[in-house]
């Protein structure tokens, strides 16, 4: 199945032009499950950071060139070259892309303890000794706005096991929903924008062009004080708009609801 959805895009000229995306349903729903069986409860979050970082480094083969050059550019100005992530705490894991790609995918992890002595740090209530990211950027034509993807892997406790059909971590399909520990917080949000960021992968590498950088932060500590966010915080992350799929419903908890809403008093 697939479906279709329009994401506007600046052009080298400054001007806007829909770009129509599509998504597959089948592969949405693969991800999902897979993710779902992931255990990540607030401080087990690595191996679905890991998942993270497998799916889109298999959407970097698919999708990647290298960046455009002035001279292969019709416009007159320099191709755009914005500076990779870097950290003001020492990670003691590190794996990046080449510089050169238009699409980069980075994993980093830092260290708890280094984090918890900076200025603001958000506190934790789940032990953890690092903590992991995940982030990768489809780098534009011309500089521009940055818009940020993210979420968090992390997931509740499952509670009392005997009140699962199929167990917390097991995903289970009925009619056309999926029930599983995270699914609605906030994995089937994390998929959505995997799924997006592949789309507009895959326009770019047909020929597409666009100001700025699209990119996708998945983090862990989103439950338990924002550990993650911050960690990207001191990584001078700094986008111009961002969205998180978090779950948000009506009043009558039916149709979900798009909200603009601001940092507030937590980082994530």
């Amino acid at each position: 199945t697939t479906q279709h959805t329009e994401l506007m895009a600046a052009s080298q000229e400054n001007s806007s032009s829909p770009l129509e995306l599509a998504l597959d349903a089948d592969r949405l729903q693969h991800r999902l499950g897979e993710l779902v069986t992931i255990p990540s409860v607030a401080g087990r979050e690595k191996e679905a950071i890991m998942l993270i970082k497998r799916f889109l480094l298999d959407i970097q083969s698919k999708h990647n060139q290298p960046l455009p050059t002035a001279s292969a550019s019709s416009s007159s100005s320099s191709s755009y070259s914005s500076p990779r992530f870097f950290s003001l705490v020492a990670s003691s894991e590190t794996s990046s892309s080449d510089p050169n790609s238009r699409i980069q995918v980075e994993y980093l992890v830092d260290s708890m303890q280094a984090l918890a002595k900076l200025p603001g740090f958000p506190g934790y209530e789940s032990p953890r000794s690092e903590v992991p990211l995940v982030v990768a950027r489809i780098r534009g034509d011309s500089p521009g706005p940055m818009v940020l993807l993210t979420g968090h892997v992390d997931v509740v406790p499952a509670g009392d096991p005997s009140r699962w059909i199929t167990g917390p971590f097991y995903p289970l399909i009925d009619e056309e929903v999926l029930y599983g520990r995270g699914a609605s917080q906030m994995k089937s949000g994390l998929v959505a924008l995997l799924e997006v960021f592949e789309a507009f992968a895959a326009q770019v590498s047909a020929g597409a062009r666009f100001a700025g950088e699209l990119a996708l932060l998945v983090v862990p500590g989103g439950t338990d004080g924002g550990s993650g966010t911050f960690a990207a915080i001191q990584k001078h992350l700094k986008p111009d708009y961002c969205i998180v799929p978090s779950p948000t419903c009506s009043e009558d908890a039916v149709d979900p609801m798009l909200y603009v809403a601001h940092a507030g008093a937590m980082t994530f």
